[in-house]
């Protein structure tokens, strides 16, 4: 869960619309890309989640979903077929290996282990 939009200073009656755009895109991540992705959930993802609903003419069907992270509560959360929250998992997923990529070729972190170029990778596999 990364991203420069946070939903912590959002008045209480949008709150719970910024969780169910959230929460949409967290499933609509596992849903696309395998339950492992859900480490990409992106907050700055859900603002596009978000504008999408506000600009589509017709209404977006809410599913009811239970998260562990969540205390197993029954939470109401955007579809995630939708078409805002694929383009969200797909713009969050983009953003995630971004930014996996810039950390390797920067050697930051524990990635700096990863080779970051090919010949590299071809000498130690022989």
């Amino acid at each position: 869960m990364f991203g420069l939009f946070r939903g912590c200073h959002i008045e209480k009656e949008h709150k719970t619309d910024w969780m169910s755009h959230y929460c949409g895109l967290c499933v609509s991540l596992s849903q696309n890309f395998g339950s492992i992705s859900r480490i990409f959930t992106n907050s700055d993802a859900v603002l596009i989640s978000l504008l999408y609903g506000a600009q589509c003419e017709q209404t977006i069907e809410e599913w009811h979903h239970r998260c562990f992270l969540r205390k197993r509560r029954r939470m109401p959360i955007t579809s995630p077929d939708s078409i805002g929250a694929k383009y969200a998992a797909i713009i969050s997923s983009l953003i995630a290996s971004s930014k996996i990529i810039d950390k390797v070729f920067d050697g930051d972190s524990w990635l700096k282990y990863f080779p970051t170029d090919i010949e590299q990778v071809h000498k130690a596999g022989k």
